[in-house]
């Protein structure tokens, strides 16, 4: 990561604005061209964004899904492998079939 983008980078952490982090970095570094400051703030700031909807993201998992896995014998199983192959989503057709099965049988 450059200096200009680093430094911007730690003030938008800190909560700074992406105008008053141009304009500190443009303090700091009253020599450099203002189009270079400018893409490193806006580096730093689609940074920060992309790390916050990863981590969104992952809060949200955590607190809305459940994950299973399944595993599978490549021989004994080879029906339901093949199957599964030539479904369009294999976690939507596994779904549709427990619903199937919840609405023939109930829980």
């Amino acid at each position: 990561m450059g200096e200009l983008k680093k430094m911007a980078y730690d003030y938008l952490a800190k909560g700074e604005s992406k105008e008053n982090t141009l304009i500190l970095v443009s303090q700091a570094h009253e020599g450099y061209p203002i189009d270079q400051i400018k893409k490193a703030v806006d580096d730093a700031y689609k940074a920060i964004r992309k790390q916050k909807q990863i981590a969104y993201g992952v809060n949200y998992d955590k607190r809305n899904t459940k994950r299973f896995s399944l595993k599978f014998n490549l021989v004994h199983d080879a029906d339901i492998l093949e199957k599964l192959a030539c479904v369009k989503t294999m976690q939507g057709y596994i779904k549709d079939l427990i619903r199937a099965d919840i609405a023939k049988n109930g829980m």
